[in-house]
């Protein structure tokens, strides 16, 4: 510590995965005491610093010695976890995290949890498709959100609770799940839904109960969007959905 500073310049530079400088030191902070917290920094990072003092002359004097660093891996917190477009054989798992993480989902008919299900992308929306189950059973399933080595070893830095779903049965009823309509422009707009089978639906609309328009989805699916883009503005229209024989 300088006896003639009267207070200290603190620089800072982020090192990539390999160690190497991204871009060049940037003054991060002053301060006239020796100890000080850094607030700021991006989570599990490596960094470099630098301190100079600085004189009553406001004059810097020269740079330390380099220090290396790095910050913790942030424990994420998760929430909305659900099983969402249950069908006879599949299953969608969705989460969200506060912070972006990869994530898994053990799963199997008991507890033991012995399947997996993996998507390696970093994201704080995270979905993850189960597929190949058997008709008609309880799963049992939890969440993984992050890793971190500890003694060469990977393990979660969260998981949830264990949860269940139960698959559908071959003579299961088609039912409408959590319908919206979206405008997108003044003669534009969005319908979408959910539906627990996997059906190919048609959209009827018009702006009497005669539904003289209709589109068409392409593919069967549980997840539905069908955007209609010739409507009339200022007009109210009129709309019904028609899946496989259920309207």
């Amino acid at each position: 510590e300088s006896q003639n500073a009267k207070s200290y310049n603190i620089y800072l530079v982020e090192l990539d995965k390999d160690g190497k400088k991204i871009g060049d030191y940037e003054l991060k902070t002053t301060t006239t005491v020796s100890i000080i917290e850094v607030i700021g920094l991006k989570p599990d990072t490596s960094y470099k610093a630098k301190i100079a003092g600085v004189d009553t002359l406001n004059r810097e004097g020269l740079m330390s010695d380099e220090v290396s660093f790095k910050t913790e891996q942030k424990i994420p917190e998760i929430s909305f976890v659900q099983a969402l477009s249950i069908t006879k054989n599949s299953a969608l798992i969705s989460w969200k995290s506060d912070v972006a993480t990869a994530g898994k989902v053990k799963y199997d008919k008991d507890n033991s949890l012995d399947l997996t299900a993996e998507d390696k992308t970093e994201t704080t929306d995270h979905s993850i498709k189960l597929e190949n189950l058997e008709e008609g059973k309880t799963y049992y399933y939890k969440i993984i959100s992050g890793e971190k080595e500890e003694n060469g070893v990977l393990v979660p830095l969260i998981e949830s609770t264990t949860k269940s779903f139960t698959t559908l049965t071959a003579d299961a009823a088609l039912t409408f799940i959590d319908m919206t309509v979206e405008v997108l422009e003044k003669n534009k707009a969005s319908v979408s839904w959910r539906t627990n089978l996997e059906e190919k639906c048609t959209l009827y609309y018009g702006i009497d109960d005669s539904f003289t328009s209709n589109k068409n989805e392409n593919e069967v699916s549980t997840e539905h969007n069908i955007i209609l883009d010739d409507l009339l503005p200022g007009i109210e229209y009129f709309y019904k959905i028609k899946c496989g024989v259920q309207e």
